[in-house]
């Protein structure tokens, strides 16, 4: 399927993505994590990012499944995911036949029952401790689960001046998540709500449309002059919306000079 991606679109998704393709390490073929970061305001197409980066993800097999914490609106991020009110009603329920590989961690104000982004995290992390064992050679072997684990607003998992992550667990996935083979996702509106050892841990993030402070804020951030210049836009409006620069941390050239746009046929394919 991913195939059927167009070429400019796949190359962008492949970038994010790249760390957690399999790679042999002490005799033992395995797949490490990723952590994505999606800045930008509501409605400038981050989602449908974020939603295009899991679903590749899964796609090319570097992950089995994804758990996304989505509390935020009326509607799920992910429409075709099962969709719990909690980590206890998911430990209950399980996997079934023919679901889809995303589990939705959305609360239900109308019972009053909240789903914290702690709570989806320690989740993550018990998957990931547990492993999976496989047999081999008429041995049981421990190995990694590869998963996603996405939390959709970090600043719900941020302490109250946004400086700094209040979820432990997330931290814990932020900083250790890459080597139990767990993928750490974000999304945020605004460059002040992304705590910054969040920032010093991504792999990649995408800036898209961002105005006001978010923008001042951009100069303390460490980031190519140049693409901040992008990013700021023209006449200081920021990017147009479903437009981003990809930053990739590491690479001696972090930003490749373009502003992308993923294309309607591959935003399509993931709603």
């Amino acid at each position: 399927m991913s195939d059927n991606i167009p070429a400019a679109d796949r190359a962008i998704l492949e970038q994010i993505v790249a760390p957690a393709a399999p790679q042999k390490k002490h005799g033992m073929i395995v797949n490490e994590g990723y952590r994505y970061i999606a800045l930008g305001e509501s409605g400038c197409g981050k989602t449908s990012l974020m939603r295009a980066v899991v679903y590749y993800t899964l796609m090319k097999r570097y992950a089995g499944f994804a758990l996304v914490h989505d509390t935020k609106g009326i509607f799920a991020e992910y429409p075709k995911s099962v969709q719990v009110s909690s980590t206890a009603e998911w430990i209950a329920r399980g996997w079934k036949q023919g679901d889809t590989p995303v589990v939705s961690f959305r609360g239900d104000p109308r019972r009053d029952i909240t789903v914290s982004a702690q709570e989806v995290a320690e989740l993550s992390l018990l998957y990931a401790r547990q492993g999976i064992i496989v047999r081999e050679n008429g041995v049981d072997v421990w190995k990694p689960n590869p998963h996603v684990t996405v939390i959709e607003e970090i600043s719900e998992a941020a302490t109250e001046g946004r400086k700094n992550v209040a979820a432990p667990a997330v931290l814990k996935l932020a900083e250790q998540g890459r080597k139990m083979g767990v993928s750490l996702l974000c999304t945020t509106q605004e460059t002040v709500n992304m705590p910054a050892v969040l920032r010093s841990q991504a792999t990649s993030i995408t800036f898209g449309r961002l105005t006001g402070t978010s923008l001042n804020y951009l100069d303390q951030c460490n980031l190519p002059p140049e693409m901040i210049k992008v990013i700021k836009g023209p006449k200081g409006g920021g990017l147009p919306n479903y437009s981003f620069v990809l930053y990739i941390k590491g690479n001696d050239e972090p930003w490749d000079g373009k502003v992308h746009k993923l294309s309607e046929e591959t935003v399509s394919m993931f709603e």
